[in-house]
């Protein structure tokens, strides 16, 4: 998968040493800074310039600083998709979510090839902070540009834990056609079959599951009460 704006990188690169004396300077390390260094950093133009800066002012706690660096970013290079996409990482540590996943749409939109990638850090960081309905759109909106099964695992499990059972199946039953060897998924599909009542589904996803070698005690335990009983499936 291509990365956002990878030709951008091959401009030249920051000297360590500088970021190291910007970091000790700030620190109030006066026997580790290198002033001329500091200065240098500090003179780096353009909207990468002002990312690193964000990201050492980030890694000092300065949110005030880095949220200054990060705008500044956006306006010298706002067009470009790399820059849109880091300046969203960036603004997610920061807790400006709606701004941070305003900025990764945008990143997403002029992406191109790169959009698969930049899609998966949104609705990575947005599962992360609990923002599940939003992942799910990404998730699908990726899934609409290109397939990986991860994915479709994923949204199958947003699904069901959003009552969504008819779509919640649909992509278990996706999962199961890919890994049909894969005991656990099979068990999924037959716990939201008997959670929207279709017993027969459910019993014969079950019966699936049991003739697997793969299948577990635990998942066989599960299996049997199931069977028992489709309609009252454990959750």
């Amino acid at each position: 998968m291509t990365r956002p704006g990878a030709q951008v990188w091959r401009v030249r690169r920051f000297r360590e040493e500088d970021v190291r004396a910007f970091r000790a300077a700030l620190r109030g390390q006066p026997g580790a800074m290198d002033a001329a260094a500091v200065r240098r950093f500090m003179a780096y133009a353009g909207p990468l310039a002002r990312l690193e800066r964000a990201r050492v002012f980030l890694r000092l706690g300065d949110v005030q600083a880095t949220r200054r660096e990060l705008a500044a970013a956006l306006t010298q290079g706002g067009e470009l998709s790399l820059v849109r996409t880091i300046a969203g990482v960036l603004l997610f540590r920061t807790h400006d979510y709606h701004e941070a996943l305003e900025h990764l749409r945008a990143a997403i939109a002029g992406a191109g090839a790169s959009a698969p990638y930049v899609l998966d850090i949104a609705r990575e960081r947005a599962g992360r902070i609990g923002w599940h309905h939003e992942e799910l759109e990404l998730l699908e909106e990726g899934l609409s540009r290109r397939h990986r099964l991860p994915w479709v695992a994923r949204a199958a499990e947003l699904h069901e834990a959003a009552e969504s059972l008819q779509a919640a199946a649909t992509y278990y039953e996706r999962v199961v056609a890919e890994r049909p060897d894969d005991a656990a998924w099979r068990v999924r599909l037959a716990r939201v079959y008997a959670r929207q009542g279709i017993g027969n589904l459910a019993a014969s996803a079950l019966d699936q599951a049991l003739s697997l070698e793969s299948l577990t005690s635990a998942l066989a335990l599960q299996a049997a009460r199931a069977a028992v009983s489709a309609g009252d499936f454990p959750r």
